[in-house]
């Protein structure tokens, strides 16, 4: 993992353009540097800032908050714990692992110092926790069980609710304080990245792609 000059990402260079396009838009864990959320053009230059040792794994996300950085070091399948970053530095704040060693600990988002992670096996059935970004200590576990494909991520709306799809057919609002669900509704997902919603704060909906029909859902 290399960190560069002026502005951390690995993909910066779409900039006023994309965000006067996407205002309003909330999509990819409320990551805006993934998603045309940006405010600067960088990074101007190639000098390495900070460089760690981080194995990496397909459709492995990254977010970045504040003076954060977080992401999962992939070792093996069964072996591959969520880590924090200071952003100035690359210091290792945090490495925790949610599953006891028998899934991968997939960091679905950031926000307002809450890490959004999923003790992901591949089932339906897998659970949805809260830690404190700063130095990874547990915040709650939610009440409803997630099931998002690896490269998926939560998304946030304007005033910090949480959504995440579950491959057995349902899409979840979630209270970012205390992980209860807020509502559910009915949702097909395809197969990749499809399951993860744009919502558009301006008028209060949600898009999502379903599978069996080909259908676009708004909600």
């Amino acid at each position: 993992m290399k960190i560069y000059s002026t502005v951390l990402i690995l993909f910066l260079g779409i900039s006023a353009l994309v965000d006067a396009q996407t205002t309003g838009w909330n999509n990819g864990g409320g990551n805006w540097q993934r998603n045309g959320y940006m405010d600067v053009a960088g990074p101007t230059t190639d000098s390495v800032l900070w460089q760690v040792n981080s194995d990496g794994f397909f459709g492995m996300p990254i977010f970045i908050e504040g003076n954060y950085l977080v992401t999962m070091r992939f070792l093996e399948s069964t072996n591959a714990p969520v880590e924090c970053y200071d952003l100035t530095s690359g210091n290792l704040l945090c490495s925790v692992d949610v599953t006891n060693s028998s899934g991968r600990s997939l960091p679905v988002g950031l926000r307002e110092g809450r890490v959004f992670v999923v003790r992901f096996t591949e089932s339906p059935n897998d659970t949805l926790y809260a830690l404190d970004v700063s130095n990874g200590s547990h915040l709650w576990t939610s009440d409803v069980n997630v099931g998002p494909y690896m490269s998926e991520t939560g998304v946030f709306d304007s005033i910090g609710n949480f959504y995440i799809n579950n491959s057995n057919f349902h899409t979840y609002k979630i209270n970012p304080v205390n992980g209860q669900m807020i509502w559910q509704t009915f949702t097909v997902p395809m197969a990749s990245g499809s399951g993860e919603m744009a919502i558009n704060n301006s008028n209060n909906t949600g898009y999502t792609l379903e599978i069996d029909q080909s259908n676009l859902s708004c909600v």
